[in-house]
């Protein structure tokens, strides 16, 4: 990412408009399931689960959002150092924009669907891993955390690992 202001803007127009998105869907979850919010603490898709998984969606593009602010702010004023590492924080690779979805039930809500498309289209920002779960969770036709099988679960975790390592 450049320190081109209309490029640093554009992110965060993109980001911000996603967010307002997710806010709006978890305000709709929460009155959907208000009735049922602790139910299903362990079912993917469960009332608790996608609770959480909105939850998670809201709060890694406000740390997004925030995180290219600063980067923004500390460019402008001349802190390089800040301004750096404020930058690496904004593309953390270990930190999905995508992470919450895979936990919420289907079909996934309209403003949530929005949402993924719209950071979709920051794939130069969020790079290829974030775009990969994005495209994975609008397809899958469940939820598919928490996993029915751990141990499996943990197998394909650590062949990802291997591969995302490959590629570094």
């Amino acid at each position: 990412m450049s320190h081109d202001p209309e490029d640093l803007g554009r992110v965060a127009r993109v980001l911000n408009e996603a967010l307002v998105l997710f806010q709006k869907e978890h305000e709709r979850l929460k009155h959907q399931y208000r009735e049922q919010a602790n139910e299903g603490s362990g079912i993917a898709g469960g009332p608790r689960q996608t609770i959480l998984g909105i939850e998670r969606l809201v709060g890694t593009v406000r740390d997004r959002l925030d995180a290219l602010a600063l980067y923004a702010g500390y460019a402008a004023f001349g802190i390089n150092d800040l301004a750096s590492r404020a930058r690496e924080r904004s593309h953390d690779r270990y930190l999905s924009t995508a992470e919450g979805a895979d936990r919420m039930a289907r079909p996934l809500g309209e403003d949530t669907v929005r949402a993924l498309q719209l950071l979709h289209t920051l794939g130069d920002f969020l790079g290829d891993d974030t775009i990969s779960d994005i495209d994975r969770i609008l397809a899958a036709p469940q939820a598919t955390y928490p996993p029915t099988d751990w141990d499996a679960y943990h197998k394909e975790e650590k062949r990802k690992m291997k591969e995302k390592a490959g590629r570094l």
